[in-house]
């Protein structure tokens, strides 16, 4: 262990993880308490990957901003690459999902704002962050959040890595382009914390399976389970909100940080009246704070602490790329002696950096607070002609194309039906509304008859329905019980459609199951086609196994032929 590095004398070791080692430290003269990161050893012999260091991260001292963890230097000791860091009181994200479980979706949304404000300062000055994920979202013992790790996952990943494939971040939060070797754009970030929003809300990824290709699958071609449809009593517009984030074309999802910031305050804006909460911020999560900058180090160090992702119920290994620690061409060896020689410690000069900003602070506060209470006054004006104005056909279809709120969106639909009857686009938009009416209503009855604890007033059928979808049985066995539902002549009701719903989700679950059972005995094919060679005994042992284990499932066929081919 260090005894000191730079200015900062070592405390104790206090993270580890494949990005390397983070201690706690204060400084020599002011004690100051700081937070250092050391990267694996090796690097500081790479000659390449040392001028993508000191440029990255002194790239990182325009990033002034509360939610930001501050860079406060870098520098190279006994060969080894490191960067100081501020030290934050209070737990990541996901240290408080693994050990508290899911939150609130309204301090889901009141630290997100937090973390939208952090991305946009960032985004504004053309920094993406790469590797947003539990881990790395930090909640302090204030009632705040902060981003940790800004562009250490684009250090690992140089222009280089990415041209020879590797992929750098965290499997489970990656956006599509990210897993296709893509450059990233900022609402690559954006569906990345979306998908952080997800785990938090519901306690697992929207993306998990047993591994690292398997996962990256699901990101690029499958749709997550929708979030409402996990979590009890979820307002539509969160739901609606946080899978327009999650949408695979990055042209398609939300476009900027500060759109999806106003869209979550609109959403507890909205709220505030019906659902007052007493627990301001987000201190409800901080109750029981520890110290720390990064989540608790386990004892064993295979799973390290920058690997660890909100995979399953917290207990799957995690799903991090390997390739977040290599290159393409391996460390280049320096002469004996030159890692002394550049042992060195640079300051981060926050004031220079930002010289070009900075002007007379009270008069700019005094200027500033005549601009806002203008900004104010004209904006209230203007929301409340906004709000009365009666709105054309054009400016109705407008609203009813632009808004994400299932709720507002019937609203303005109806009014457009009302008002514009004639208008050559109304019986569109009425097939519309009675579509998303005919939705909106099966949601509210399929949270009444299955997710209600109030039983008292389900009719029989209801209550049947509820039974089979809550029962341990296999969704081949669930699929049978709720066929005959699905023939129910009833005028008007909505077990039929409720019942084919819950069917199509459970057959999407036996399909992937399926799928990735069909993937592993392929797997163990391959495996044993080379077993047979080297111990041919074993493997014969093993495909006999298989076979009695799963011989007969009619969709297992071709891979149950190409066993017993094996074992003749």
């Amino acid at each position: 262990m260090h005894n000191r590095l730079g200015p900062y004398l070592i405390d104790e070791q206090i993270g580890r993880g494949g990005m390397g080692i983070v201690y706690s430290a204060h400084h020599e003269d002011s004690a100051e308490k700081v937070a250092i990161k050391v990267l694996p050893g090796g690097f500081s012999t790479d000659e390449s990957f040392r001028v993508r260091f000191e440029s990255e991260i002194d790239a990182l001292k325009h990033l002034n901003h509360p939610n930001i963890v501050q860079i406060h230097g870098f520098g190279e000791q006994d060969g080894e690459l490191f960067y100081v860091m501020e030290f934050i009181e209070g737990r990541s994200l996901y240290d408080i999902i693994k050990h508290d479980g899911a939150l609130h979706w309204q301090d889901v949304m009141r630290f997100s704002i937090s973390i939208c404000k952090a991305l946009k300062h960032a985004h504004d000055r053309g920094i993406i962050h790469r590797d947003i994920k539990p881990a790395n979202l930090l909640l302090t013992t204030e009632g705040d959040a902060k981003l940790l790790d800004f562009g250490i996952a684009k250090l690992y990943g140089s222009n280089n890595l990415t041209a020879d494939h590797a992929i750098v971040g965290t499997a489970d939060y990656m956006a599509p382009e990210q897993t296709e070797g893509a450059r990233p754009s900022a609402n690559s970030d954006l569906f990345s914390l979306s998908s952080s929003m997800y785990a938090a809300l519901c306690g697992k990824p929207p993306f998990s399976a047993p591994n690292v290709p398997a996962i990256i699958h699901k990101v690029r071609f499958e749709e997550p389970v929708r979030i409402g449809k996990r979590v009890d009593d979820l307002p539509v517009d969160v739901d609606h909100l946080i899978h327009s984030g999650l949408v695979k074309d990055p042209a398609k999802r939300i476009p900027t940080a500060m759109a999806m910031m106003h869209q979550m305050q609109a959403i507890l804006d909205g709220f505030k009246q019906l659902m007052p909460r007493q627990t301001p911020g987000i201190e409800l999560l901080t109750s029981d704070p520890t110290t720390e900058v990064l989540p608790e180090v386990s004892q064993d160090h295979s799973k390290s602490l920058d690997d660890q992702t909100v995979t399953g119920d917290y207990d799957s290994p995690p799903q991090q790329f390997d390739e977040t620690i290599t290159t393409s061409t391996g460390p280049t060896t320096s002469p004996t002696g030159e890692s002394e020689r550049r042992t060195h410690y640079t300051e981060v000069d926050m004031d220079a950096s930002l010289e070009s900003e900075s002007v007379d602070a009270d008069k700019a506060g005094a200027v500033l607070a005549i601009i806002l209470l203008l900004i104010m006054v004209s904006g209230l004006a203007y929301g409340v002609w906004y709000q009365l104005r009666p709105l054309d056909s054009n400016q109705l279809i407008t609203e009813i194309e632009a808004t994400s709120s299932q709720n507002e969106k019937l609203r303005l639909m109806s009014e457009f039906i009302s008002r514009f009857p004639e208008h050559e686009k109304a019986a569109t938009i009425e097939s519309v509304f009675h579509r998303l009416k005919a939705q909106d209503e099966l949601q509210r009855f399929r949270k009444r008859v299955l997710n209600s604890k109030i039983t008292t007033g389900l009719s029989a059928n209801e209550l049947r329905i509820r039974e089979i979808w809550k029962s341990e049985d296999t969704a081949e066995k669930r699929i049978g019980s709720l066929l005959g539902f699905t023939l129910m002549g009833e005028s008007g009701s909505l077990i039929p459609p409720l019942a084919q719903q819950l069917i199509d989700e459970l057959q999407a679950e036996e399909d992937q199951r399926r799928s990735q059972i069909q993937t592993q005995i392929s797997d163990q094919i391959k495996q044993l086609q080379a077993m047979l060679k080297t111990d041919p005994e074993k493997a014969q042992q093993v495909i006999s196994g298989l076979i009695k284990a799963y011989g007969d499932l009619a969709w297992l066929d071709d891979e149950i032929n190409t066993l017993r081919e094996m074992a003749e």
